[in-house]
């Protein structure tokens, strides 16, 4: 090409009232090369159609690949005269005749907006700053799936027109106010990037809000298209514990698969309906009230199979057995409020991100959501396995109808090193034990209600005017009760996961039968690997006990019932559920 630049000469500019041949110090201030091409780009929709921006206020165009040029500058209204700063050019991937131009102006004390956009290559331009006054335009970057969006960046933040232009609104959630330098999107995770001066990179995850909000805002209930989604192995060798005094880390985003939608108003009984691409539902997620309202919400699926329903008799061990876990906490045995050997030590971990929010927490929690029961160790047990890679359909339900569908896509994480054939072996071994894991669970169900029950009605036996005879068999019973409730883990000793607490604690697991098909489903759902022999006889072992157990309560609840009615014989009430 042949200069581009206005070829003008810093010598003759005068700066703060000093002519440039006269300054002596710091001459040029660090800039080698001025007046310089500081735009360039391609048309992605034309090869050969080139356009030029320079830093002393100039922008070119060629449309057959560099051997012509037509200096357009003049064709943009209201072009600041003198050497403006053209920040970007900026063709569309939809047309190839439209091209974005932005100028910063500020050098010459000018901190208006100046955005222009052309339909024809250049040959007339229109400006496009409603909305941005009194800010300095530092990049634009067109939306990848849809033309009407844009982005710009400024010397206050980030901004966003889903009209091309006809108004802007700033983006703001817990971006700071900060210089905004460059703009891309990430052609894969469909996320915006965001480069700052001197604020970090961030980014923006899951743009299908912005950019199908004005188809979306339309309905009265609408389903945003899900992004692909990863299933993330999040289990790894690294010590990621020692991180001493220097950690640092990102803020990540969730694993769950993230499902965005828009509602008018709320609707009555909402909620998500997961298939696979056989049309089998594999979950249904019920809509929480905090997000049963006017606006783009969130919920999240952890990609997992419906999980085994705890137990609802308070007070007592769930059927698959003791305490609950608590969500958004740290890991590891110290809670942040208790005691620490040494005071101080080891120090709890520095917030991650900037003001971070994770969509998927429980509103008004403030972390990830809880859960209650799980053989003795933890809610966790009662999770479903996840689900395989591939397709499936989010279905939108108000009131029982289906008013939204939209597809999403799971693949695999490239660091789980197993075949085809290996992972739909490893698929069907862990949704094997959890049916079983889930027979046994809704088996014991009547044993919860009916422990509450003999514990209630013991000290009445003990007291009361029964023979001893009855009593004798009121012993007995209980005994053999202890026995069997042990077996699903109902009102077992507490012992802060399986295979942990005390004595009595680890007593009650070896009993635990549902505990330990629980916990050998577990140790295989928690690593993406071939199972071993080892883990697969464990779990068949476990397996084999549990059957014999749920044959055993049955005929234990057909004696309950004849307790019951020989204790009602004098004076004491033993409500015996039904099986």
């Amino acid at each position: 090409s042949p200069d581009l630049t206005q070829n003008a000469s810093r010598d003759s500019i005068v700066t703060m009232g000093v002519k440039g041949s006269d300054i002596r110090i710091a001459r040029n201030d660090g800039i080698s090369q001025w007046p310089s091409i500081v735009a360039l780009a391609e048309s992605p929709r034309q090869a050969g159609v080139y356009y030029t921006g320079t830093d002393d206020g100039t922008v070119s165009v060629s449309r057959d690949g560099g051997k012509s040029w037509q200096n357009i500058t003049k064709n943009m209204p209201g072009f600041p005269a003198g050497h403006a700063f053209v920040s970007r050019v900026a063709p569309s991937r939809f047309d190839a005749g439209t091209v974005y131009v932005t100028v910063d102006n500020h050098r010459q004390n000018d901190y208006e907006p100046y955005i222009w956009v052309s339909n024809d290559f250049g040959a007339s331009f229109k400006a496009i700053t409603n909305g941005l006054r009194g800010e300095n335009v530092r990049t634009i970057t067109e939306d990848t799936r849809n033309a009407d969006v844009l982005y710009v960046g400024t010397e206050t933040g980030i901004f966003v027109t889903l009209d091309r232009g006809a108004s802007w609104r700033r983006i703001k959630a817990n971006f700071p106010t900060v210089r905004v330098d460059e703009l891309t999107i990430h052609p894969r995770d469909n996320a915006l990037l965001v480069a700052t001066h001197g604020r970090a990179l961030w980014i923006l995850d899951h743009l299908e809000p912005v950019q199908e909000y004005a188809t979306a805002k339309v309905a009265d209930a609408k389903l945003f298209t899900p992004g692909l989604s990863l299933q993330w192995k999040s289990k790894d060798d690294r010590n990621d514990e020692f991180w001493g005094h220097q950690f640092f880390t990102g803020e990540n985003p969730p694993t769950e698969s993230v499902i965005q939608l828009y509602l008018k108003a709320p609707v009555k009984d909402p909620m998500l309906r997961i298939a696979n691409s056989r049309r089998s539902v594999v979950r249904e997620l019920a809509i929480p009230a905090a997000k049963n309202v006017a606006g783009i919400q969130s919920v999240c699926w952890d990609q997992r199979i419906e999980p085994i329903a705890p137990a609802t008799t308070a007070g007592q061990g769930g059927p698959a057995g003791g305490g609950g876990g608590g969500g958004g906490g740290q890991a590891g045995g110290q809670g942040s409020g208790a005691a620490r050997p040494i005071p101080g030590l080891p120090q709890p971990l520095p917030p991650v991100g900037y003001l971070p929010l994770n969509p998927c927490a429980t509103p008004g929690t403030g972390g990830g959501p809880g859960g209650g029961g799980g053989g003795g160790f933890g809610a966790a047990a009662n999770n479903g396995p996840m689900v395989p890679p591939g397709n499936y359909t989010v279905s939108l339900v108000a009131d029982g109808r289906v008013v939204d569908t939209k597809p999403l896509r799971l693949v695999m994480d490239p660091l789980v090193q197993m075949s085809e054939s290996d992972l739909v072996r490893y698929h069907a071994v862990v949704a094997d034990l959890h049916n079983a894991h889930r027979i046994g669970a809704d088996a014991s169900r009547p044993l919860t209600p009916l422990h509450a029950e003999v514990n209630r009605a013991a000290p009445k036996v003990d007291s009361s005017a029964a023979p001893q005879d009855v009593k004798d068999e009121w012993a007995t019973f209980r005994k053999d009760f202890d026995a069997l409730r042990a077996k699903f883990g109902v009102g077992a000793v507490g012992g802060g996961g399986f295979g942990g607490g005390g004595a009595a604690a680890q007593a009650a697991q070896a009993a635990n039968t549902l505990g330990r098909l629980a916990a050998a489903k577990n140790a295989i759902m928690g690593v993406w690997e071939t199972p071993s022999s080892a883990s697969i006889s464990q779990a068949n072992a476990a397996k084999v006990s549990l059957d014999a157990a749920i044959k055993e309560i049955a005929p234990f609840m057909t004696r309950a019932r004849a307790m019951s009615q020989r204790l009602s014989q004098h004076g004491v009430t033993l409500t015996v559920p039904a099986s």
